[in-house]
């Protein structure tokens, strides 16, 4: 997606980036800031008293993609999925991590979290591999089949499957995983101060350049007003992911099916969430949160989150054409700066 920075005078600087929006003041000392693609999408690492040569993040980002990319043929998770049932598999210490914190999640959120559900995605048009726009019944049945963490095994750096066709698609903690990378090697460069941003997933540390905490912007969820600020956050020292179906849908008789796959039940998500926010130590936890928060609707959602006490918005949509509805949980308000 495009991204601008605006200087409006004497106002704060808008940093635009994904799903939510950065405010960083204009006044000393000065804040580096370096940009580029990654991921299918874009990065962006602002900073303040070190040095990280961009060479550096993009090397780490390359390292990354080589581990996670499903459009790369041979990125480690590329080659996993194309092996055959019960052929081990030794991963590497980066596909390891955010399998590890998956496996948890899927527990955690009863199966609404599975990285496995790649065939779901493109069984119903929004992946890598388009299949039917509106899939028969015994397509999914047979696409069911192969879905299900429980048929993955997973100790020891080594992974194998119980069933041939069997995918992993980490999209859902990737990007999370990555910001959480390279907040740690600009930390370990000496920046106290610092937001990183991959694609509308987040890290942020320290304060912005007027001392007090990072101001984030969450995007309005509505396909007519995209770039409109539906309310401001104020964070740090903190990971921040947001996951909405309303940049990614489509219309089938005349009804909205929208890219979030429920895997328990092998179809896209159907409870009127249309965005979902976490804030969390771990950008990768915030990450994957966010998108079982999509699949679990409102009250399992706030549930899991009071339960593992994580700060949680959910906005839901009764008809295509209503106002947002804002639900979040008492670690979520204290965050929020203000509504619109």
């Amino acid at each position: 997606m495009n991204r601008q920075f605006f200087d409006v005078q004497s106002l704060v600087p808008w940093f635009v980036l994904g799903h939510a929006f950065f405010f960083l003041t204009a006044c000393q000392p000065a804040f580096e800031r370096v940009e580029g693609a990654t991921m299918g999408t874009y990065y962006g690492v602002v900073y303040q008293g070190c040095e990280v040569p961009q060479l550096e993040i993009e090397q780490v980002l390359t390292n990354l993609n080589a581990a996670f990319s499903t459009y790369l043929p041979d990125s480690e998770i590329s080659e996993f999925n194309l092996t055959s049932a019960h052929t081990p598999v030794e991963i590497s210490e980066h596909f390891a991590a955010p399998l590890t914190a998956a496996a948890s999640m899927w527990l955690e959120t009863d199966g609404a979290l599975d990285p496995t559900v790649g065939p779901l995605v493109d069984l119903w048009g929004f992946g890598a591999e388009r299949g039917s726009e509106d899939p028969s019944q015994a397509e999914q049945d047979e696409v069911s089949r192969v879905v299900g963490w429980q048929q993955l095994t997973f100790q020891d750096r080594t992974i194998s499957k119980a069933v041939d066709g069997l995918r992993l698609d980490l999209s859902a903690i990737a990007k999370g995983y990555a910001v959480d990378v390279l907040a740690r090697l600009v930390s370990q460069a000496g920046c106290k101060n610092y937001m990183v941003d991959i694609g509308g997933e987040m890290a942020v540390a320290g304060h912005n350049a007027d001392g007090g905490p990072w101001r984030l912007g969450i995007e309005r969820p509505d396909p007519d007003a995209l770039g409109v600020i539906q309310l401001v956050l104020e964070v740090t020292d903190m990971g921040i992911a947001t996951s909405g179906d309303y940049r990614n849908y489509r219309v089938i008789d005349g009804k909205r099916v929208d890219h979030v796959m429920d895997p328990r039940i092998g179809r896209p998500a159907d409870n009127q969430v249309v965005s979902a926010t976490v804030i969390h130590p771990e950008t990768m936890y915030a990450d994957g949160y966010a998108t079982a928060a999509m699949v679990l609707g409102v009250e399992q959602a706030l549930k899991l989150a009071d339960e593992k006490e994580f700060a949680v918005l959910v906005m839901t949509r009764s008809e295509d054409d209503a106002a947002a509805e804002l639900h979040y949980n008492s670690l979520m308000k204290n965050y929020m700066v203000s509504t619109q």
